[in-house]
């Protein structure tokens, strides 16, 4: 039996975009945890079989929009505080990526839809959990030398 080629939950890596033309990347530290969870709407009818008017009709879907929605938390990261505030507070969408060490990544405009510190009990440090939603095309690039 062959075993399948696993991927270490920390090689899940997290980018922003400086927003300069070419734009720079910067790893977003202290993100430990990070969920992607991709989304799309359907429209569906219940479709009748001609040949057979009286049967159940099975249902048909189309496809319709799509969406990524992505989760990270860990620590807060006091090198990034300044760009958060700034990022929770601009009008406009954000270039992010997120990676797959040695593989490739996806890559397009997100809001900062939310963020979340939390004071942690008997000195322990800040933590934070954040959510990007997708603004328009998210696109993957085969890239095997992401962040190598």
């Amino acid at each position: 039996m062959a075993e399948p080629i696993l991927q270490r939950g920390l090689e899940l890596l997290l980018y922003k975009s400086d927003g300069a033309t070419p734009a720079v990347f910067s790893f977003f530290c202290g993100i430990l945890s990070k969920t992607a969870t991709w989304t799309r709407a359907v429209s569906e009818a219940a479709v009748l079989d001609c040949d057979d008017p009286t049967a159940t009709p099975w249902m048909r879907r189309t496809a319709g929009s799509r969406s990524l929605q992505i989760s990270g938390s860990g620590q807060m990261a006091m090198e990034n505080l300044d760009e958060l505030e700034a990022s929770f507070n601009a009008d406009g969408s954000e270039i992010w990526r997120l990676g797959i060490k040695g593989r490739g990544y996806w890559e397009g405009a997100f809001q900062l839809t939310s963020r979340e510190l939390a004071g942690a009990e008997d000195g322990g440090f800040i933590s934070l959990t954040i959510e990007l939603q997708s603004d328009g095309p998210v696109v993957w690039t085969d890239d095997p030398t992401f962040a190598v």
